[in-house]
């Protein structure tokens, strides 16, 4: 028990209030230097602790996304397929197209709300195994015509991460192919013309990786070259993709391998919004098949091979698609 100090004389009591007060002050000092040491521990532990929950939770969240867009520019050739056989106002519009400044953008132009789907000669030279001068001129071995054409889209690839991440290669996967099933073909022969940027899956090849397009590295592995970097607030990554097929209609998808920022190798599937991307050929044998030719005193013009077989420019073309 304390002494009453209200009893102690008064010299007493002043010692007494004295030390009362000079243990107050010894706490008071002793008390702000902890409890800053124990401010700053706790704040220490709250911001590592807040960091490892941003981390989880942005690994949570998918790697990237991926969106194809077909409203590429037309080139300036390629085929337009139909399923049916041209009206007499459609045989007519191909009489003058030659007339115009860029025939093959006016006729996916006119075609495009009739129905038609636009196919692309691809970039550079194909044949059934690799390279090669002249694409017109090519068989399968066997004697078959070898008809390459691409479906050509672009594809944005985003990434919400505020870690960075790189897609460091890609291969075509989930292939299926069938015969196609257009029954016209209206086709601009390129007259020249030279690479165009961006990537071709071949998938006349099982397991395609792109290569590139551009004249620089034409034909090469393309991420053997690059890598697309995502995440960390950079900007979307994109490409312009040209699926070539053979003579078959074929589905596909592409799986993407990437690193984190946890260096992980991983893969995801990338497709057209959850359907697989869709790359259509020519079909070997058609109702209708036109192509543009020059002829003596007419000059170019639009010739139905399938009304004139021998014609030179219908042959060996229209002997694939007959």
């Amino acid at each position: 028990m304390f002494p009453d100090v209200g009893r102690l004389p008064r010299r007493q009591r002043i010692l007494a209030a004295s030390a009362v007060l000079a243990i107050g002050a010894m706490v008071a000092v002793l008390a702000v230097p902890w409890g800053l040491v124990t401010d700053a521990l706790t704040a220490e532990t709250r911001v590592q602790i807040e960091e490892d929950a941003a981390d989880r939770f942005d690994q949570q969240q998918a790697p990237f996304v991926a969106v194809a867009d077909y409203g590429v520019e037309a080139p300036p050739f390629g085929q337009i397929l139909m399923d049916r056989a041209l009206t007499a106002e459609e045989e007519a519009f191909l009489g003058r197209l030659l007339a115009e400044e860029d025939p093959f953008v006016s006729a996916w132009n006119f075609f495009r709300p009739r129905g038609g789907r636009m196919l692309r000669t691809p970039t550079g030279e194909l044949d059934a195994g690799g390279p090669t001068e002249d694409p017109d001129e090519v068989t399968d071995g066997s004697g078959n015509y070898s008809w390459f054409t691409a479906t050509a889209f672009k594809l944005d690839i985003f990434s919400s991460r505020s870690s960075a991440l790189s897609i460091t290669d890609m291969g075509a996967v989930d292939v299926s192919c069938h015969q196609p099933t257009a029954r016209t073909v209206v086709q601009l022969v390129p007259e020249g013309g030279g690479p165009r940027p961006g990537v071709m899956f071949d998938l006349s090849r099982p397991g395609a990786g792109p290569t590139i397009t551009d004249e620089d590295d034409f034909g090469e592995p393309y991420f053997d070259h690059h890598k697309i970097d995502l995440g960390k607030g950079l900007s979307p990554g994109g490409l312009l993709v040209e699926a070539v097929v053979n003579a078959e209609t074929c589905s596909w998808r592409i799986e993407a391998r990437y690193r984190d920022a946890n260096d992980s190798n991983s893969r995801q599937l990338i497709d057209d919004n959850g359907k697989p991307f869709v790359a259509e050929g020519t079909p070997q044998k058609v109702e209708q098949y036109w192509t543009n030719t020059w002829t003596e005193g007419q000059g170019p013009t639009m010739i139905a091979c399938h009304k004139h077989p021998t014609d030179n420019a219908c042959s060996p073309r229209f002997a694939a698609v007959r």
